[in-house]
């Protein structure tokens, strides 16, 4: 069995990824819980090591729902309002001889208040490194952008 530093670090991100954010909330609405539960001014009848294991699962429960909440808001919000940026109205709706979306709506997602101008400039940046990399070997649609930029980092 073959170690990997570099796959223990990323699942210890991800698992904090997910549990930071639902420790956060557990302790946050431990309160409310308790009283809508078990009655106001009423605190769990179990010792200090049965609370502490019921926070732990608790975080990560409320994590992983926490997670799938915000996975779901970035498909219904993010992408959309992405889809609206200059460079993704060039590839994907140009490309496809689709009409630009709306003057106001490609406004709204250049300003300041969402993407700012230059929303697109790390795609712009890992599709040059993806090309200079690959260019020698004919194969710049061999990979995805990612997955070039990611070696090499």
């Amino acid at each position: 069995m073959n170690f990997a530093a570099q796959k223990f670090f990323v699942g210890l991100v991800d698992f904090f990824s997910i549990f930071l954010p639902g420790a956060t909330l557990a302790y946050v609405i431990r309160d409310w819980v308790y009283s809508t539960f078990l009655g106001p001014n009423m605190h769990p009848p179990i010792d200090r090591g049965e609370a502490g294991l019921v926070f732990l699962f608790g975080s990560y429960l409320l994590g992983h729902l926490i997670f799938l909440l915000a996975a779901i808001l970035d498909e219904r919000i993010y992408h959309p309002l992405h889809a609206l940026t200059d460079w993704r109205q060039i590839t994907t709706r140009l490309v496809k001889d689709k009409e630009l979306s709306t003057h106001w709506q490609r406004q709204l997602a250049t300003s300041d208040l969402l993407f700012g101008t230059d929303a697109d400039e790390a795609v712009k940046q890992a599709q040059r490194m993806k090309a200079r990399a690959l260019q020698a070997l004919e194969g710049e649609h061999a990979v995805n952008a990612y997955s070039v930029v990611a070696r090499r980092v």
